[in-house]
């Protein structure tokens, strides 16, 4: 009875070793296709590498804002690289193989229309940014702005009521800039990452008092204008390009119902939708405070010089 099931135990070793022989090749062609493409980029100001996955291990070095690090593996929390371990809150995981655009959306959040936005970001693991008025946020839109901050989204500030900063006093465009934040803040805990000027304009005496870049767009989707979903998908899949930004607005029902094509449109494009500092890391473009973007161009890391456009 002991050998026969000493017998019945090599049997099953012998099985189990056959079949991951017969998997590895599979599994490591796999893998090695992942090595290829898959890079992080470091978003944080300054990103720590840690010899072992631990906020109490050694610090291995310092890496600055968009780093390209090769990854070797993923947890929960943590990225492996050459060095050791990097907190995923601090860099982007991103395919080269792919192109990579930003879509953002201005003026809400709104309690009708940002959480369809949500549900179709979320539906194809896509990120955007988010850029909010201040009088638009409360109790209910504030939890539309935690969820937002949880799918990994970002939150950029667009004033308190929306204000044309190239005819008010600097003094009072700091001050729908700080009122925001402090809203934000309420129901986030953190503050805006960006700022976005009502209408892309600004004085520059308000620009230099900036402690964040100024993101516009190249990408003017005038979804405000038309309010057609139809044309609106049309207009971003046919005018997306690798380090677009594409601005729309999540008030509006008909751009709320076109988000969901887009991302389905722009997937088989093969792009991967980031939020903006995400695209200014992998494009290697170091967002200065004061600084206005509209694209971000890998070689050479200059913003579009396209014109600015009312909305």
């Amino acid at each position: 009875m002991e050998k026969r099931a000493k017998k019945v135990k090599n049997v099953v070793y012998l099985a189990t070793v056959c079949v991951l022989l017969m998997c590895w090749p599979i599994w490591a062609s796999g893998n090695k296709k992942l090595s290829e493409n898959l890079r992080i980029a470091v978003t944080a100001e300054t990103a720590k590498v840690y010899s072992h996955a631990s906020d109490n291990s050694a610090v291995v070095k310092n890496v600055a804002f968009g780093k390209q690090l090769q990854v070797k593996q993923s947890s929960k929390n943590w990225y492996s690289v050459d060095d050791g371990y990097i907190h995923k809150t601090d860099a982007v995981l991103y395919d080269m193989s792919k192109k990579h655009i930003a879509l953002t959306f201005d003026d809400g959040p709104s309690e009708t229309h940002t959480e369809t936005v949500l549900d179709a970001l979320e539906k194809y693991e896509a990120k955007a940014t988010f850029m909010v008025i201040g009088q638009n946020i409360n109790s209910a839109t504030g939890e539309l702005m935690k969820r937002e901050q949880t799918m990994g989204c970002e939150i950029g500030n667009h004033s308190y009521s929306h204000a044309n900063f190239k005819t008010i006093l600097p003094e009072e465009a700091q001050e729908e800039l700080q009122k925001t934040d402090e809203v934000v803040e309420e129901y986030t805990g953190k503050k805006p990452t960006l700022i976005r000027t009502p209408f892309g304009l600004c004085e520059n005496n308000v620009l230099c008092g900036m402690d964040r870049s100024n993101i516009c767009w190249s990408v003017d989707t005038e979804d405000w204008k038309y309010k057609d979903s139809e044309r609106l998908i049309r207009y971003v899949t046919e005018n997306a390009s690798d380090g677009a930004i594409v601005l729309m607005h999540d008030i509006y029902k008909t751009t709320a119902q076109a988000v969901e094509p887009i991302l389905k449109e722009l997937t088989e494009q093969n792009y991967e939708m980031v939020t903006v500092t995400e695209l200014s890391a992998i494009k290697g473009v170091n967002l200065e405070a004061g600084e206005t973007y509209r694209f971000f161009q890998e070689e050479t890391g200059t913003e579009s010089e396209e014109e600015e456009t009312l909305f």
